[in-house]
């Protein structure tokens, strides 16, 4: 790190950034021009702390001094600013904020001026600074810049963190004139907040007075601004661009975040000075949690059980897949921790921990960097900027390659025999489980049936996890070929050309759906009884009393008995099946009878869209040969992969909605014995405590009161609206980095389009699928889907999400489904309204009010 302002100036200008010129009279040289005897005497002083002879020594010194003039000359007709640049000054761990001279805009009496800055490293204010913060005063040197000073128009700080801790924004304060009146309070300012590079938030004010240099008095006035510039924005969008480029050189290059000093003069950025915010610890020590793709699966608040199970899966099924590549205990013990803590948890929401998930890619032995960008791209997060990837040497990567070669050759080559060894194992584990469920006798068994699901079943996901690397992987490779055959159309043809994907297991239930609904319309008589009953949860039990519907309720009993573990947010333990309650089902059924939905339409629909991308990029075999043969070669593995992640995760929902059913009888049974008040408190306990409790020692009032903590705290914090990117750098409160609702003017937008079509029609805005009206004709926006969401899909006319990512299950189902979709759009369940017309472009992203 720079050392005081002078190192500051040194380094700005060495990165090329716009510094007025200015030279630094060391305090080696300001020394030697003064009295030899009276600096040793004043140098002894410094070790008392008798501060009225210091001064008094400093005094005499200085007059002693005398400047050559060569030192002082930076060009004619200049002004000067004279500031202190001691050796711990705008250190990270001092700042000396306020305690040294600073001399503006000087002409005249340029020595005075340097003396007197001098000299304030020996006022009273700068030994009792020293001696509350146990300084050492001796160890001091004052260095002094002198600089050209600039007339600037406008000025103001960018910090690149939150002062108080909030590092995921930049704040910009700004205003007209010079900056001695902003740091003076004398003149009003404006303040933009920053995120992303993108301004986020402009506090606009009206401006009455700021600080100017008048040439007359040679004095700063306090003017009046004139009145059509009032309520002008400070800064234009050009100079905040400008500003935030200066400030990511800086980020590149500078471990801690910085305030930066700056000016505008006649549209030229000139950066006056830059020091470390030391109530903000560095780069180096921050931690990255992200939402992005999790929120997918694990929307808003997720109870003990959720977090602790998937903490536990994550890290067992990531060393489990470490071993399964060759890699022995040792060559990932440095990783441990890591893998330990793949996700974490804020105000009851789960995030990943990116700097963990990074730290995975360094047992890669080459392309770390770029296996990492894959995985930002399948899960849909930005990259950080603050990760790297460490490579390794190359004797290193020899060894690794040669372990984990063999595993990934024959993955790639043999994934289909791969993938049919898992299905394998996971229909008999879970045939075999589902058997033993329904004959567990008491609390222990339970237990002990849980635990053994749980080793198996992770056992196994190996395979799964492999798959996702190489669909992350191929999906990219895929993307990045298109584009070189068809250049700018590459990524709406390949997108459309991942449509159409007949054995998606998600895509079979969309369809089994169908096929109950072309059922309902054609027996009206079916169709009144569920309308009439859609509000009976036991209407299953309905239909069976009447012969004349006993046909649809096999056909409705086998969607249930293969489909039935899907439901909103169903990879949360604590989210009843659609087996359970089949309410939802029975309405999608109805909307779509009424709206005539057919399977061989929404075939054609789906293929349409395929056929024409595949002819389009089949075009290029002539004019591309070598691209289109590695292309389409990729692309048949990348189709198999995408499909089989599609499916596992299915059985994932399906080993969740066996875990449910063993939690939920092992929670009626502690209501039973009295150790819990209701059967779903059991979903407050952690994965742990659940084990514990075949050797609990505590008893039943320890649980209901854990439990009532529990659920009072999460209540507390349940309407929280929490960033998708949390950086923290120390203990910090989930209240601290909450983020207030933002009212939205703008009427256009731009998202990642994803399925491609122009469509023009009403939206409507679902935040729960279990309130949501019907959408047939309608433009779907929500913040986050999950594959339930996908019989909803049936019908719309576009899609608009603000999460999400290019694998994200809505974009998958939106290409199978031929509709327009569009992802990432931030905070569109707050811009749009629903019944506002819009319009949207999945081939550009666009999307816009009318």
């Amino acid at each position: 790190m720079f050392k005081g302002k002078a190192g500051s100036l040194k380094f700005l200008s060495s990165l090329g950034l716009n510094v007025p010129p200015f030279t630094v009279i060391t305090h080696e040289e300001f020394v030697s021009w003064g009295d030899k005897k009276i600096w040793d005497e004043l140098y002894q002083a410094l070790s008392t702390t008798d501060a009225k002879k210091i001064e008094n020594l400093a005094q005499s010194f200085i007059h002693s001094v005398h400047i050559p003039a060569s030192r002082l000359e930076l060009g004619k007709n200049v002004h000067y600013a004279v500031r202190s640049s001691a050796s711990l000054e705008d250190s990270p761990e001092h700042s000396f904020a306020g305690i040294f001279e600073t001399k503006l805009f000087i002409s005249q009496k340029l020595n005075e001026a340097i003396k007197e800055v001098w000299h304030s490293l020996f006022h009273t204010k700068a030994l009792q600074y020293c001696v509350d913060r146990r300084l050492s005063w001796s160890l001091l040197k004052m260095d002094i810049v002198v600089q050209a000073m600039i007339d600037g128009e406008k000025s103001g700080v960018l910090f690149q963190a939150d002062p108080l801790g909030k590092i995921t924004e930049q704040t910009i304060v700004a205003g007209p004139g010079l900056g001695q009146g902003i740091v003076d309070e004398e003149t009003d300012t404006d303040r933009y907040i920053v995120e992303n590079n993108i301004v986020k938030v402009k506090h606009i004010h009206k401006k009455q007075h700021y600080i100017a240099f008048d040439q007359g008095s040679n004095m700063l006035i306090k003017k009046e601004l004139a009145d059509d510039q009032r309520e002008l924005s400070a800064l234009s969008d050009t100079e905040i661009e400008k500003l935030l480029k200066a400030s990511a050189i800086l980020s590149s290059k500078v471990e801690h975040f910085l305030d930066i000093e700056f000016t505008f003069k006649n549209g030229e950025l000139f950066i006056l000075q830059a020091r470390p915010i030391t109530t903000v610890p560095s780069r180096k020590h921050i931690h990255i949690f992200d939402n992005s793709n999790i929120a997918e699966n694990y929307p808003k608040q997720s109870t003990p059980l959720t977090y602790t199970a998937l903490a536990r899966g994550y890290s067992a099924n990531f060393k489990n897949l470490v071993r399964y590549l060759g890699f022995s205990e040792d060559d990932f013990r440095y990783i441990n921790h890591s893998l330990e803590n793949l996700v974490g948890q804020w105000g009851g929401q789960i995030y990943y921990n990116l700097n963990n998930w990074y730290s995975v890619y360094t047992l890669l032995p080459f392309g770390g960097e770029k296996a990492a960008s894959s995985f930002e791209e399948m899960v849909g997060i930005g990259t950080s900027g603050m990760i790297e990837v460490p490579e390794r040497t190359l004797l290193q990567k020899i060894r690794i390659i040669a372990k984990i070669l063999p595993k990934f050759a024959s993955f790639y080559l043999m994934a289909g025999r791969h993938h049919r060894k898992y299905k394998k194992e996971f229909k008999e584990l879970y045939g075999r489980f589902n058997h033993d469920a329904h004959h567990a006798k008491d609390a222990f068994e339970t237990i002990h049936l849980l635990s053994r699901l749980d080793s198996e079943f992770l056992s196994i996901i190996k395979i799964p996890l492999l798959n996702d690397f190489f669909s992350s992987v191929l999906n990219r490779s895929c993307r990045i070929l298109a584009g070189r055959l068809a250049g700018s159309r590459g990524d709406q043809l390949y997108n459309d050309l991942l449509s159409h994907r007949e054995d998606l297991e998600s895509s079979k239930a969309i369809y089994s759906l169908i096929g109950l609904a072309e059922s309902v319309r054609a027996n009206p008589a079916v169709a009144n009884f569920l309308e009439k009953n859609l509000q009976d949860h036991h209407i299953l039990a309905r239909l069976l009393e009447h012969s004349e519907f006993r046909d649809f309720y096999h056909q409705f009993k086998a969607h249930l008995d293969r489909f039935g573990d899907r439901s909103q947010w169903e990879m949360k333990i604590e989210v009843p099946t659609a087996r359970e309650n089949p309410e939802t089902t029975i309405k999608l059924i109805l909307e779509y009878a009424k709206a005539g939905m057919s399977e061989e339409s929404q075939r054609s629909r789906e293929r349409e869209k395929s056929d024409y991308a595949h002819k389009e990029l089949r075009k290029y075999w002539f004019t591309k040969p070598f691209t289109s043969l590695l292309f389409w070669q990729l692309f048949s593995k990348c189709t198999e992969a995408i499909c089989f992640r599609e499916d596992a995760r299915f059985d994932r929902v399906r080993f969740k909605g066996l875990s449910r059913k063993l939690v939920l009888n092992l929670g009626k049974n502690l209501v039973a014995k009295k150790w819990i008040d209701q059967t779903e408190d059991i979903f407050y306990l952690t994965y742990d405590e659940l084990m514990s409790l075949v050797y609990d020692t505590y008893g039943p009032g320890y649980w209901r009161e854990l439990i009532s903590l529990r659920k009072n705290h999460l209540e507390k914090l349940k309407d929280l609206k929490l960033p998708d990117r949390i950086l923290v750098n120390d203990l910090t409160p989930v209240e601290k980095i909450s983020e207030k609702n933002q009212v939205l003017s703008s009427n256009s937008v731009r998202g990642v389009p994803c399925s491609g079509g122009v469509i023009e029609t009403q939206c409507e805005v679902v935040l729960d699928l279990n309130q949501a009206p019907s959408l047939n004709g309608k433009i779907l926006i929500a913040e986050r889907t999950d594959p339930s969401w996908g019989y909803f899909f049936v019908g719309v006319k576009g899609i608009i999400i603000e999460k999400g990512s290019m694998l994200s299950h809505a974009a998958i189902i939106s290409r199978e489904l031929g509709i327009p979709c569009i992802i990432n759009v931030k905070n569109a369940t707050e811009r749009f309204k629903s019944g506002m017309k819009v319009r949207m472009n999945g081939d550009t992203g666009e999307i816009e009010i009318l």
